[in-house]
C-alpha cells in the first residue's frame, strides 16, 4: 500500500551537519543494499564498481541522503548544507522499485553538471554485465529481450484450445524453431536441396524456377539458365530477400491516400546490413572483409558437405568475384543516398529508362497474378522508382559482371539470412565473424532469443507480431494501462502543441501550418483495436497455412514470403490512415510522415520507460521524451516536407524555412564536434533529423510535465526533485555497454548518435535542465550557446 510522510521546515546547527557528512558512506552504503535487494546483490567487477564518493553533487553544494530528523520529532527529512527542507515522499511497490532501478545506475561521484551520462549511466555498466553471447548491452536492448521472455512466456502457456488462430500459429511456429535437436540433425541438408534441385519440402512452400537457387560456388552442376529479371524478382517474392533493390509496397509520397510499389537503391541492405557501404570500400576495414571472406568459405564448406557435394574445392577466385559484386554495389548505393525522384512510372517509362532490362518478366516474378495486372497497367501508374540514376547502375553491373559472380552473390544473401536457423556448424561460422564485426562474444546466442526476434517480426515483416502482441497482451497488459498511455502521448502532444504556438521565429501563416500538422497528427497506441478479437486475427492469417513435418528453415522461408505478398497485396489499395503499420510487439516507436502518424507499439510500453502506477516524472521523462522524439520527426529536416494530411508539399515561407535550416544547421555543427578518442566523430548531417526530434521531444515531454500537480517524492530517494527525476529518466532508455566495434559501426551506418551524446547532446541544449541540477554557467552541461528548434 503506498504511503506518503509530510516533513516539517527546522533549521539545523553547523555542527549536525558535520555529523551528517561523517555518516554518508554508512549511509550509501545503506541504500545500495537497497537498491541490490531488487537486483540479486551487488554487481560483480574484477577491479569492483567506481567508488560513489557521495552523494548528487549540484553545482558545488551536496545534497545528502535521509540521515536523522532534524528535531528528533521522527518525521522524514532532508539535509543540505544547512538546513532541512520540508518534503512530501511516496512509498509504493512503483516508486520503490523506480529508486531502486535509480541506485542501481547513478554514480553520485561524478558531477552532472560535468557528464551528465556518466552521472546518470555510470554505475549500470556494473549492474548490468554484457550477457555472454553479446559483445554489447543497453537498456534498450535488455527491455527488448523481456519482452520477448514474456511472449515465450504467454505462448508456452497459452490454451491452445482456446486461442485464437493467430496464436495457434504463433505458438506452432515458435515449437518448430525451438526444435534444437531436429536442427541440428538436418543441418544445412533441407536448405542445400532446395538451392540445388529448387523444389521444397512441400508443394505448399516456395521454391525455385529452373535451376536458378544453384550456388555456383559449390554446386558445379550450375548453368545460367534464367533471366536476372526472373531471379531477383523470385527472391523477393519467394524468400524475402533483396538483391539488387528494394521494393516496398507504401503510400505515395505526393498522393497520401495511394498505396504504391516503391523501388530504391537508398536502403538496400548488403551482407553486412544497412548503410554498410564503408565496409566495402575503404581499406582500413580489411579485417572484416578477410573475416567475411573466411565465413563464406566456411559456410561453402558445410553447405557443400549437406548438400551431397562432398569436399569441395572453394576457388579464391569465386570468393573474391562474390565480394566484388558486393562492392560495386555498395559503391552505387552510396552515390544514390542523395538521389530523389517522386515521379510515378508505367511500365513504358520504365522501358524507356532501359531497354536492357526486362522490366515485364521482373514484375511477374516479383508479384503475384493481381499484383502483377496492377503494375502493368499504364492509365493508373503505381511504381515509384525514386533513385532511377541507381537503376541505370544496377543495369549496368547485371551487364558488365560473370553472371557466376552475380549469382554467388544473389544466393549468398539468401544463405547468409538463413544462417541463424541452422546448426550449430553454421551459426558458429556467423559468430566468428561477428566477433571481428561487432566485438567478441563468447557464447552463443540462446535459441529462444533467435526465434522470438522472428517471430515479434519488425516495421517493415509484422511476422506474427500481432498474433504475438494478442498473447502478451492478455497475460500482461490491460484497458487501464492502454488508456493511461494513451492519456500520456495525448498530453506531450499538447506540449508539443504549445511550443509551437510560441515559436516567435515562425511566421503566422507557417505556425498555423505547423499547428494544423500536430492536431491532425494520429496516434497509435499499444496495439489495433482488432487485435483481440479471435475473428479478426483468424482473417489477418488466414494465408498463412502451416504445412506439417517440415523443417523449420522452409517454415522460416514460407513466413517471410507470405509476409512479403501481403505486404504488396496493399498496391492501389486505398490507405486507411487509422492501419496499425509494423509489428505491435517490437521495442521502438515510429512516425510515418505519409500518415502523419506516430506509433507507439506495447513493445516500447515496458519499464523503465513506462509504469503504470509510476511517478509521473518517470513516465513523462522515459516515454513521453519517446513520444515527443517521433511526434517531432513530423517537423525534421525530412518530415517537415510533408503536410497535415501526409503529402509531400511545401507549407513553409521562405523567411521561416530559411531559420529553420540556420537551426538546424546549429545542430550539425554541434554534434559535429562529439568525438570517440581513436575512433572518430559523429556525422553531424547524417544524423541531423534524430537529434533534432531528440531535442524537440524532450521539450515537448518536459512542457507537457509542468503541467501535471509535483507528486511526493521518493521515499527511497527523497534527494532528487521531480525534475531531477524527469531529466533522470530520459537517460534510462540510453545506458549502455559498448564496444569499440559496435560505437564505429554506429558512427558509420547509423543515423541516431551514439547514446552518450544524445543525453550530452540534447540536454546541454536545455537551460530547465541546467536549472533542476543548479549547474554554474558555462559548466559542460549549462554552456552559453545552446541549439533550438522549439
Amino acid at each position: 500500500m503506498a504511503r506518503s510522510t509530510l516533513v516539517t521546515v527546522t533549521f539545523v546547527v553547523f555542527g549536525v551537519v558535520l555529523l551528517a557528512i561523517l555518516g554518508l558512506a554508512i549511509t550509501n552504503l545503506v541504500f545500495l543494499s537497497f537498491a541490490f535487494s531488487h537486483h540479486g546483490g551487488p554487481p560483480h567487477h574484477p577491479g569492483g564498481p567506481p567508488t560513489h564518493g557521495g552523494p548528487p553533487t549540484q553545482g558545488g553544494s551536496t545534497t545528502l541522503p535521509p540521515h536523522e530528523p532534524c528535531n528528533g520529532t521522527g518525521t522524514q527529512t532532508l539535509f543540505t548544507s544547512c538546513q532541512c527542507l520540508s518534503i512530501d515522499t511516496k512509498s509504493s511497490p512503483e516508486f520503490d522499485r523506480f529508486a531502486a532501478n535509480l541506485y542501481s545506475r547513478v554514480n553520485f561521484s561524478v558531477d552532472p553538471c560535468e557528464d551528465f551520462y556518466e552521472y546518470a549511466c555510470g554505475l549500470w555498466p556494473y549492474s548490468n554485465p554484457v550477457p555472454s553471447y553479446l559483445s554489447s548491452w543497453g537498456e534498450y536492448t535488455k527491455v527488448s529481450m523481456q519482452v520477448s521472455k514474456d511472449v515465450k512466456d504467454a505462448l508456452e502457456n497459452a490454451d491452445f484450445a482456446t486461442s485464437s488462430e493467430g496464436v495457434k500459429k504463433a505458438k506452432k511456429f515458435y515449437d518448430e524453431c525451438m526444435d534444437v535437436d531436429a536442427t541440428e540433425a538436418l543441418k544445412g541438408t533441407k536448405l542445400g536441396s532446395l538451392l540445388h534441385t529448387g523444389v521444397p519440402e512441400d508443394p505448399t512452400l516456395p521454391g525455385f524456377k529452373a535451376g536458378s537457387g544453384k550456388w555456383p560456388i559449390i554446386d558445379k552442376t550450375y548453368t545460367n539458365t534464367a533471366k536476372w529479371e526472373s531471379r531477383i524478382g523470385q527472391l523477393k517474392k519467394s524468400f524475402g530477400i533483396d538483391t539488387f533493390a528494394l521494393s516496398y509496397a507504401l503510400q505515395y509520397d505526393l498522393q497520401s491516400n495511394k498505396t504504391i510499389l516503391w523501388l530504391t537503391g537508398q536502403m538496400l541492405p548488403l551482407g553486412l546490413g544497412l548503410f554498410a557501404s564503408n565496409y566495402y570500400l575503404n581499406p582500413k576495414h580489411k579485417d572484416v572483409m578477410d573475416a567475411y571472406q573466411q565465413m563464406q568459405r566456411e559456410v561453402a564448406l558445410l553447405l557443400a558437405r549437406d548438400s551431397g557435394f562432398g569436399n569441395v574445392n572453394i576457388e579464391q577466385e569465386d570468393l573474391d568475384g562474390m565480394l566484388n559484386v558486393e562492392k560495386k554495389l555498395a559503391n552505387i548505393t552510396s552515390m544514390s543516398l542523395s538521389e530523389q525522384n517522386d515521379d510515378l512510372w508505367t511500365m513504358n517509362d520504365l522501358k524507356n529508362l532501359s531497354t536492357a532490362f526486362d522490366w515485364d518478366t521482373f514484375f511477374k516474378d516479383l508479384l503475384d497474378e493481381d499484383g502483377y495486372k496492377r503494375v502493368k497497367e499504364d492509365s493508373d501508374p503505381v511504381v515509384q522508382l525514386n533513385t532511377p540514376n541507381y537503376f541505370k547502375n544496377v543495369i549496368e553491373l547485371l551487364k558488365s559482371s560473370k553472371d557466376k559472380d552475380l549469382q554467388n552473390y544473389a544466393i549468398w544473401r539468401l544463405i547468409k539470412y538463413s544462417l541463424p536457423y541452422l546448426s550449430k556448424e553454421y551459426t558458429d561460422a556467423l559468430k566468428k565473424f561477428n566477433n571481428v564485426f561487432m566485438g567478441k562474444a563468447s557464447d552463443d546466442t540462446p535459441r529462444a532469443n533467435i526465434c522470438l526476434s522472428y517471430i515479434k517480426g519488425n516495421f517493415e515483416l509484422p511476422n506474427l507480431g500481432f498474433a504475438s502482441a494478442e498473447a502478451y497482451g492478455r497475460k500482461f497488459f490491460n484497458d487501464d494501462m492502454r488508456s493511461n498511455s494513451r492519456d500520456l502521448v495525448a498530453n506531450v502532444k499538447s506540449g508539443l502543441q504549445t511550443l509551437i504556438e510560441e515559436a516567435d521565429w515562425m511566421d503566422n501563416k507557417t505556425r498555423a501550418n505547423a499547428l494544423d500538422k500536430a492536431v491532425k497528427m494520429d496516434m497509435m497506441i499499444a496495439y489495433p483495436d482488432w487485435t483481440m478479437n479471435k475473428t479478426a486475427q483468424k482473417e489477418y492469417y488466414k494465408m498463412l497455412e502451416i504445412p506439417q513435418n517440415v523443417s523449420f528453415i522452409s517454415l522460416n522461408l514460407m513466413l517471410r514470403s507470405w509476409a512479403v505478398l501481403k505486404n504488396f497485396d496493399d498496391i492501389l489499395v486505398p490507405v486507411n490512415r487509422r492501419d496499425f503499420v509494423g509489428s505491435p510487439i517490437r521495442t521502438d516507436a515510429w512516425y510515418t510522415a505519409t500518415r502523419n502518424a506516430f506509433t507507439m507499439p506495447l513493445g516500447e510500453l515496458q519499464y523503465p520507460f513506462y509504469g503504470f502506477n509510476y511517478p509521473n516524472a518517470m513516465n513523462y521523462g522515459a516515454i513521453g521524451a519517446v513520444a515527443g522524439h517521433e511526434m517531432s520527426h513530423g517537423f525534421d529536416v525530412q518530415g517537415s516536407q510533408f503536410d497535415a494530411d501526409g503529402n509531400q508539399h511545401d507549407w513553409w515561407s521562405k523567411d521561416s524555412k530559411k531559420e529553420f535550416q540556420k537551426r538546424t544547421q546549429c545542430l550539425i555543427d554541434q554534434f559535429s564536434k562529439y568525438c570517440f578518442k581513436g575512433i572518430g566523430c559523429i556525422n553531424g548531417t547524417n544524423t541531423v533529423a534524430e537529434n533534432t526530434a531528440d531535442l524537440g521531444g524532450l521539450k515537448a515531454a518536459y512542457q507537457a510535465f509542468k503541467t501535471l500537480p509535483p507528486e511526493p517524492r521518493l521515499e527511497k530517494a527523497p534527494m532528487f526533485s521531480d525534475d531531477q527525476l524527469f531529466f533522470l529518466s530520459f537517460t534510462s532508455f540510453y545506458c549502455a555497454s559498448n564496444s569499440k566495434a559496435a560505437t564505429e559501426d554506429q558512427l558509420l551506418t547509423n543515423n541516431h548518435s551514439p547514446a552518450k551524446y544524445r543525453v550530452i547532446g540534447t540536454l546541454r541544449n536545455i537551460p530547465e535542465f541546467a536549472e533542476a541540477f543548479k549547474c554554474k554557467k558555462d559548466s559542460y552541461m549549462n554552456p552559453s550557446d545552446r541549439c533550438s528548434i522549439w
